[in-house]
């Protein structure tokens, strides 16, 4: 009888006491670590990781363990403050780190391990936009240019380093603040204006960018030469070199042309496409010359005449 009940007590007990601990046990829930997003950050940059989004179901205070599990070979990366809920490295390596967070409550639970990828990118080079080129008409006018739409890859403020590369001989044209994103100069002599601009990211310069500002094309002017009298039989020779571009810049091309002439006459135009063209006044009377100069743009001149 001693033993049997010795026995029964043993076994009351020890089943009461299993009871208690699970209970106590069930009671506590496992915390949830959430690591936050993905992230790009610059090489040489410092990441920083944010677990304030880990929680725990029975409102538990929580700690936080930070680790890298992963990161490119050769780097030297760790974490300065993993034990808080924000912690940061430096991405010192171009590449990817795989950081781990691991949260346990006051009772000694700790969560399952939550896991966000950091890619690392070396600094990229920053992008010049000059603007559309532009075309102006009048002698005087101020150009504005427009390098707002350059860019940099990685979102690093850039600055602006303006140049006037090319302008017409004479011109004293010069910008009104070459580091602005939106300068401005006068273009006081007609011709051909080439701007550069480069942008910096604070690291490295853009590749150059161009814009050109030029003149709207003028119509050349074409000067057949003054009336003259000769002989019949005499070679006259036209003389078209006054014709002139007022852009300046641009070559003519010459053709004359024999409007008018005597019956009978046979005359024709030797060299019709050089500034100093010719023919014979075979006959008596009157003969009407006609010149027309075009330029390289293919701008053509009203007729010149001149009378023989």
């Amino acid at each position: 009888m001693l033993i049997a009940f010795l026995i029964g007590c043993g076994g009351g007990g020890g089943s009461s006491g299993n009871s208690n601990a699970d209970a106590v046990t069930s009671a506590n829930a496992t915390p949830l670590a959430d690591a936050g997003t993905n992230q790009t950050v610059k090489e040489g940059s410092l990441a920083t990781l944010d677990g304030t989004g880990s929680s725990d179901p029975d409102s538990d205070a929580i700690t936080f363990a930070w680790t890298i599990t992963a990161k490119p070979e050769g780097s030297s990366a760790t974490f300065t403050d993993p034990g808080k809920d924000k912690a940061s490295f430096t991405a010192d390596l171009p590449g990817d780190y795989m950081v781990q967070l691991v949260v346990t409550d006051s009772q000694g639970a700790a969560s399952d391990p939550a896991e966000v990828l950091v890619n690392s990118t070396p600094n990229s080079a920053p992008v010049a936009n000059a603007g559309e080129d532009q075309v102006i008409a009048d002698i005087g006018a101020t150009v504005q240019l427009d390098g707002s739409q350059s860019t940099d890859p990685d979102g690093d403020a850039i600055t602006f380093a303006w140049a006037i590369t090319t302008k017409p001989d004479g011109s004293l044209a010069a910008l009104s603040d070459s580091t602005a994103d939106k300068p401005t100069f006068v273009a006081d002599v007609r011709g051909d204006y080439v701007i550069e601009l480069v942008v910096n990211d604070g690291l490295i310069s853009s590749a150059p960018d161009s814009v050109s500002v030029s003149f709207e094309n003028l119509i050349p002017i074409a000067d057949a030469g003054t009336d003259e009298t000769v002989e019949p039989g005499e070679l006259v020779l036209l003389d078209g070199t006054a014709s002139y571009d007022p852009d300046e810049n641009y070559p003519l091309t010459y053709a004359w042309e024999i409007l008018f002439k005597p019956d009978e006459s046979t005359a024709a135009l030797t060299d019709p496409d050089t500034p100093t063209a010719s023919f014979t006044a075979d006959l008596p009377g009157d003969y009407v010359v006609q010149l027309v100069v075009t330029d390289s743009l293919g701008a053509a001149s009203e007729p010149s005449t001149v009378l023989i």
